[in-house]
């Protein structure tokens, strides 16, 4: 029921999600021979999992809600070449490691390798798939069934079980076999295939399709823009897809913007938009998230889209809604180098089950949002609140909760006529602990129940929704 607040105090007629605050950023060893983070995984009890190497050495950890690190191993290979592409679940606790591997330090000859480990990081067995040597392969994920789906370049698909054994290979024969796929996404009923097409002259065809579980084309688009490597594809509870990519592999000038396009689940174009600065932005990344996506990039830009730059390179976080407006936008970095690993589509962001973003990333900086942490040379993995919790970005004095600190009531300020929907309380861990439907029409919520503490209140009103803080004495 819609209740009218009292007249107290101005608040905005237009509200833009906040984007989310640090939480924390904890810094990762670096394998000896360096490398970079390639995957996590969030676990069911809010573990994350990260793997991460290149070479000979692969690096696996798990690490609590909080950040800490809960086990962490060297996981020897007997391979000089090796790239983490995916930390996939599997059946129970187990989970799988799924890297491209090669005798060669620099990846001649790549062949896929999976090993499988149990919930504390023990291998309980590896394979290797030499059958496919000369494929590199982009992408893995696991199936509805707890198998493993492998995406190869040339827009091969293998399936296997559990247990690793191989149950079918598709290749497209509806292609020239100069298509070179760049994205995958698995669904319930076949997969989403990016790829293009390389000239000679560099010139590119790029195009998005969908092919049932029984190998079958069901429809395909042509991206009317060239020189684009669309490496990054997810989709949305209803079906819809949103693709994209960046011109920087191809630019000589050093600027790219970000590409963005979304399709409905029949494959038809809704809209497509641009994001950038003035500099390079540098696609890594599209997340599916709560309501919307997350796409993540590299950025140089000091303008545009971005804002102002750090330093150097920045990372830049950006959500958008189902129309590709900006939500909220978040440069990361310091005055040093800030990246995210590019040219796979891995999972380097995921959302935890209470709104949370981890991000997992690179840097050089020892300042910036890095400040205290350092020196961090290396990987690092880092928590995001959840936007609920973040601070707002309007004047503290347009929404107030009132008296602080509080031991019973706590009363609203709005302007007169906003109609209130909702009002929620979240504590210090980003936990709701109350939802009030028909908030009283004094403005008052009774709060005698709560622990001492730290809250956020948070009203979703006609006009939009804003946060405060209080704290329960």
């Amino acid at each position: 029921m819609k209740i009218k607040l009292l007249l107290l105090l101005l608040i905005s007629q237009n509200f833009w999600a906040q984007a989310p605050d640090i939480d924390w950023i904890r810094a990762l060893p670096t394998p000896i021979n360096g490398g970079y983070g390639h995957d996590i995984l969030i676990e069911s009890d809010g573990g994350i999992i990260t793997g991460r190497g290149n070479g000979s050495l692969l690096t696996i950890a798990k690490l609590s809600p909080t950040g800490e690190i809960i086990w962490e191993y060297d996981v020897d290979s007997s391979h000089p070449g090796n790239n983490v592409i995916a930390v996939l679940a599997g059946a129970d606790s187990d989970f799988f490691l799924v890297c491209l591997s090669s005798d060669e330090i620099n990846l001649v000859n790549p062949f896929p390798t999976i090993r499988k480990l149990d919930a504390l990081g023990n291998v309980l067995w590896t394979r290797e798939y030499r059958s496919l040597i000369g494929t590199e392969l982009y992408q893995a994920e696991e199936s509805t069934d707890n198998g493993i789906m492998l995406f190869g370049s040339y827009c091969n698909v293998v399936k296997l079980d559990g247990e690793g054994t191989i149950l079918w290979q598709q290749s497209p024969t509806f292609f020239p076999s100069t298509l070179y796929s760049s994205a995958f996404k698995l669904t319930t009923d076949g997969y989403i295939v990016t790829a293009f097409n390389i000239t000679d002259t560099f010139d590119s065809m790029s195009i998005i399709y969908k092919v049932n579980n029984a190998g079958e084309l069901q429809w395909l688009q042509q991206i009317p823009i060239v020189n684009i490597a669309l490496f990054y594809l997810d989709t949305d509870a209803d079906g819809g897809i949103l693709f994209g990519g960046d011109t920087s592999w191809i630019e000589t000038s050093g600027t790219s913007d970000i590409h963005l396009w979304k399709l409905d689940a029949l494959g038809n174009i809704l809209w497509t938009q641009s994001y950038g600065g003035s500099q390079q932005e540098t696609l890594t990344g599209i997340k599916s998230v709560t309501g919307g996506h997350v796409f993540m990039a590299n950025s140089n830009s000091n303008n545009g889209d971005v804002g102002s730059n750090i330093g150097n390179i920045d990372i830049w976080l950006v959500k958008i809604n189902e129309t590709g407006e900006i939500l909220w936008k978040k440069l990361i970095g310091g005055t040093g180098y800030d990246l995210s690993y590019t040219g796979y589509p891995i999972t380097i962001l995921d959302q935890m089950p209470d709104g949370s973003l981890i991000y997992m990333a690179r840097t050089d900086s020892s300042d910036g949002d890095f400040t205290g942490i350092g020196p961090l040379i290396g990987q690092f993995v880092m928590k995001m609140t959840p936007e609920a919790l973040a601070n707002p970005t309007f004047s503290p004095t347009e929404f107030v909760a009132y008296p602080i600190p509080t031991n019973n009531v706590l009363h609203l300020g709005l302007k007169n006529g906003v109609l209130v929907n909702t009002v929620t309380i979240y504590n210090q861990l980003g936990q709701l602990v109350m939802t009030i439907q028909d908030a009283q029409k004094s403005g008052q919520i009774d709060v005698s129940k709560l622990q001492t503490g730290q809250y956020l209140v948070k009203v979703t009103t006609d006009q939009g929704e804003a946060v405060a803080k209080f704290i329960k004495e």
